[in-house]
């Protein structure tokens, strides 16, 4: 990669040339920033002649780390820039100076499915029945989650409320965090949390990292939690010498605790900050942009500011609005194809909606007209069984406390070790004090220690603890290539999966494995800091940045499925989104909201710019849905999204996909009751009527008992799960009619006959 200085517009410049201070980048899709932070990293040290070692840049996904790095290398030809994601850098310092607050070096990371584990652990050991809990498992991960974002520790979850349920949070809360320190490890949010304590209680690492990193440089700032911001502060108190680059426009993640005021408050932190707006776009024809900006404008959390392009008008919007899912999907599915038959590649076609159930009726289309596509947000990478279970392996060999790890891989392949046996292997541990860890309590062979061993198992102990006291005296020699090797052959776990009918997959998956432990910290020496850094690695990758998702050969000439917040720093040719109706695009639980409709917006907004030449809309008059039991399923008749009123008709081509498959062009005009910026009230005509059974979005079925004739958007409904009625507004748009489905309709809706019709209609969208 060639980068010239010489190619960046006044405004970058400007913004490059900051030597010292505060400064705040505003940076609007397709604007170029990642070229920003690279050129401001290169001119600090080609032109200010900065040391490398005292630059620190910070992401938040390994794939924008690594393409920011590719990018500073080809500018400076220095190799020992500082580009980390938040969570690797509290990762390293944490390792260094984790001591300090009690933290040993050899900690494991905990995924997701890892705190899954540990969380049913807690339940077991407590005797607790999960089915009787008042919460399942993955919502109290969530919120554990949310305490440790807003650093609030378990002994203080009770004092916020003086309630059962608070003290069962609580309670739990503490049972899992013992549960970590006994495992030596930390999930992903006490990265964040232990760095922020290691920074406030040791002025002496503080101040040593201040003087090494003296310019800091934060991506995707709007995006920052609490924690981070903290951090950042921590980081740069001294110097000031922070150049922060985001977009409140572009701030779609609220439910990981991102805090979008970070960005628009940042002044306050800093006095005196430099603020430069970024508004020129390089990615997108005029009519994107245009539709964009009118979307995005309608918010009032954000900075003042249009984007504009030198490009090319291009096509007009397509807005698409069909019965049903099905013929959505249809309609999709037959303009992909006229596309690709008129030059397109599909790797420049992505379909996007809301919610990852929405893929479904996609899936099926594109399988029947032998459209091959990726689905992203399928099993990452690194949870796939068999990179799980091999890194598990890497794991329990350098944390011996791990035992997470350890019940995965312990009868992995099978060794006749069961969940009994293993429980009372953990039991007989529990009750000595000379052995420290689970492993090597195993590794002493106590099978004779009133341990009552059924003679299988107590074979596959031995088996196991031979295994891995072979293995331990390598994994500080052998580098993780062939230490990935050493394993394999070990555990025999090849031939384990020989009678997998996903074999051959899964070997392509381990030989991935090794391709990416033969790239890991060549400036490592040794080999156990090696095999520490690959696993750290795999285990920083966020769900959503999957090696599977990245644009690797196997992703070639596939179209892209994809939820809206996925897509986030990506860009294509040619862009759907799919879905546009009030209770879906905008959610439903946003409805009520302003705040989260302002994100729902957003998140829309992000949709479309990432287009860079043509974006169709879409959306259905009816949806199917199941009733709160789950029993009944019925079609709810949707309403078009709000965000369609809001921007002008004129920037679009709208248009109706009959069942017939025919396009008959309208003239519409969405008006609806909505809250706007000013919380007035639009217009809309929903014909409720007294006596009308209706669906509401939260509440489920009811009946229209009474429309307030003093203000006829007031609507008094009996819903079936509520003994009292309520009062709901029907300007949010979240209630709608019922419309029973007869049995005639749902077996065509199951069993459309869709054929390769040479009959296409994309030259109608064509300007």
């Amino acid at each position: 990669m060639n980068e010239k200085l010489d190619v960046l517009s006044k405004v970058q410049l400007k913004a490059i040339n900051i030597k010292e201070g505060p400064a705040m980048i505003i940076a609007g899709p397709g604007s170029g920033k990642t070229k920003v932070i690279a050129s401001r990293i290169a001119t600090l040290i080609n032109k200010h002649d900065v040391d490398p070692s005292n630059i620190l840049a910070m992401t938040f996904t390994n794939k924008a780390a690594d393409e920011m790095r590719e990018r500073c290398e080809s500018l400076t030809q220095c190799e020992n820039i500082n580009i980390f994601t938040f969570h690797s850098l509290s990762a390293l310092l944490l390792r260094r100076y984790g001591l300090k607050i009690g933290i040993d070096q050899n900690f494991t990371i905990f995924d997701d499915g890892d705190q899954l584990r540990v969380i049913k652990k807690v339940f077991k050991d407590a005797n607790k029945d999960p089915k009787k809990l008042p919460f399942k498992a993955s919502t109290l991960l969530n919120e554990i989650s949310n305490f440790k974002n807003k650093n609030i520790r378990f002994n203080e979850v009770s004092k916020l409320e003086d309630n059962d349920y608070s003290e069962l949070i609580s309670d739990f809360y503490k049972r899992y965090e013992v549960e970590l320190k006994n495992s030596n490890a930390l999930d992903f949010d006490d990265l964040l949390v232990r760095t922020s304590d290691l920074l406030n209680s040791s002025s002496e690492i503080r101040d040593m990292l201040e003087d090494r990193y003296k310019y800091l440089l934060v991506d995707e700032f709007q995006d920052t939690n609490k924690i981070q911001m903290d951090i950042s502060i921590k980081l740069s108190e001294k110097n000031k010498n922070i150049f922060v680059v985001g977009d409140p426009d572009q701030s779609i993640y609220s439910w990981r605790n991102a805090e979008p005021r970070n960005l628009l408050d940042f002044q306050k932190f800093f006095p005196g900050v430099e603020i430069i707006k970024l508004d020129q776009n390089y990615r997108s024809t005029k009519s994107i942009i245009s539709v964009a900006d009118e979307l995005i404008s309608h918010n009032d959390e954000r900075f003042e500011r249009e984007l504009w392009t030198e490009n090319i008008q291009g096509n007009q919007a397509v807005l698409i609005t069909a019965k049903n899912p099905k013929l959505e999907a249809e309609f999709v599915t037959r303009e992909i194809n006229y596309l690709i038959g008129n030059g397109y590649s599909p790797e420049q076609i992505a379909v996007m909606y809301r919610v990852n159930s929405q893929s479904r009726s996609m899936e099926d289309l594109l399988k029947e007209w032998n459209i091959s596509y990726r689905l992203i947000g399928a099993v990452s990478f690194r949870e796939r069984r068999e990179i799980k279970d091999l890194l598990s392996y890497f794991s329990i060999l350098i944390n011996p406390n791990d035992e997470i790890s350890l019940s995965r891989i312990i009868n992995t392949p099978r060794r006749a070790i069961s969940d009994k046996t293993f429980d009372l292997i953990r039991s007989a541990y529990g009750k000595q004090d000379k052995y420290s860890g689970l492993l090597n309590f195993i590794l002493s062979k106590p099978w004779n220690e009133n341990i009552k061993l059924t003679p299988r198992a107590e074979k596959g102990l031995e088996e196991f603890a031979d295994i891995i006291s072979n293995l331990i005296g390598k994994i500080k020699k052998l580098n993780p290539e062939i230490m990935i090797q050493e394993i394999l052959d070990k555990s025999k776990y090849l031939k384990y999966l020989e009678d997998d009918p996903d074999f051959d997959n899964r070997l392509r998956n381990i030989e991935e494995l090794r391709i990416k432990a033969r790239e890991i910290g060549f400036e490592i020496e040794d080999p156990y800091f090696k095999n520490m850094e690959f696993v750290q690695r795999f285990s920083l990758i966020n769900n959503d940045e999957s090696i599977n998702n990245s644009d690797s050969g196997e992703n070639k000439e596939k179209v892209t499925l994809i939820t809206l917040h996925q897509a986030k720093g990506l860009e294509y040719s040619v862009v759907f989104i799919i879905g546009f109706e009030q209770g879906l695009l905008p959610h439903a639980r946003s409805l009520e909201n302003l705040s989260e409709m302002e994100e729902e917006r957003r998140i829309c907004y992000v949709g479309i710019t990432r287009a860079k030449e043509r974006i169709y809309l879409s959306n259905c008059s009816q949806r199917f849905t199941w009733n709160n039991s789950g029993k009944n399923m019925f079609s709810q008749t949707q309403l078009p999204s709000q965000f369609l009123s809001e921007i002008p008709a004129n920037l679009f081509k709208t248009a109706e996909y009959s069942n017939s498959g025919e396009i008959i062009f309208v003239e519409r005009k969405f008006e609806k009751k909505i809250f706007n910026k000013n919380n007035e009230k639009k217009i809309l005509d929903n014909n409720f009527n007294v006596s009308d059974v209706v669906v509401h979005k939260v509440f489920g079925e009811g009946v229209i008992l009474n429309i307030s004739k003093e203000n006829e958007e007031e609507l008094l409904i009996k819903f079936e799960d509520y003994d009292k009625p309520k009062l709901i507004l029907s300007a949010f748009g979240s209630l709608s009619k019922k419309i029973e489905i007869d049995d005639q309709e749902f077996d065509y809706l199951n069993g459309l006959d869709v054929s390769n019709s040479e009959d296409d209609f994309s030259e109608y969208f064509d300007d």
